[in-house]
């Protein structure tokens, strides 16, 4: 059973693509009913665990430190906003580190689909589920993240592109904070641009 897909070129099966019940969720369209921008990390590990290939220690520093990057450059009004989602599960979290380098910021211990639909942004620094929730929700998404961290099939690469190409994938955590301060005062009518929802 697939999360929807029914090929993959590195495997050879009978895929039954079912999606997740979770993909119902829909976006409500958020037009100033607050300023959250919801934050979502993800696990860190200091050592490579056995049952995967997709977070080894040298993946959760670098992620770290672009979640630095992009908190730094980012407008300090923006920091305010903020509601910072990072996973009990793994070795270690950055909460420790963000907390002390940026007290404005919330956390939260909460499921962030508590807070997907009805947040301005969401901002993810991982390739994961809640990103694809969050885009199959239609909520306004920024994902940033270093290039070709994980391996990706030919077919997943051209839909990266494309999410390059319409300004909700970076490699770049500083363009991804710069993006924000641009799309702020419309961030629905860039979310539901032709180019973006395409």
């Amino acid at each position: 059973i697939s999360w929807g897909h029914t090929t993959h070129e590195n495997y050879y099966a009978k895929f039954q693509p079912l999606p997740s019940p979770q993909l119902k969720l829909s976006y409500n369209n958020n037009s100033g009913k607050n300023d959250r921008i919801l934050f979502v990390s993800t696990s860190n590990f200091y050592v490579h665990p056995r049952y995967t290939n997709m977070r080894s220690f040298e993946e959760s520093c670098l992620r770290v430190k672009d979640t630095f990057l992009f908190l730094k450059n980012l407008k300090k009004k923006y920091l305010n906003y903020i509601l910072y989602k990072d996973s009990a599960k793994g070795h270690f979290s950055e909460k420790k580190i963000f907390q002390k380098k940026f007290d404005s910021i919330q956390f939260s211990n909460e499921l962030p689909e508590k807070y997907m639909l009805n947040s301005k942004l969401v901002i993810l620094n991982n390739h994961s589920t809640f990103f694809l929730k969050s885009l199959a929700a239609n909520a306004p998404t920024l994902l940033f993240c270093k290039k070709d961290i994980w391996g990706l099939t030919k077919k997943a690469q051209k839909l990266y592109y494309n999410l390059y190409q319409a300004g909700i994938l970076y490699y770049d955590p500083k363009l991804a904070a710069n993006k924000i301060s641009s799309i702020w005062g419309n961030v629905n009518d860039w979310w539901n641009s032709k180019k973006v929802q395409e």
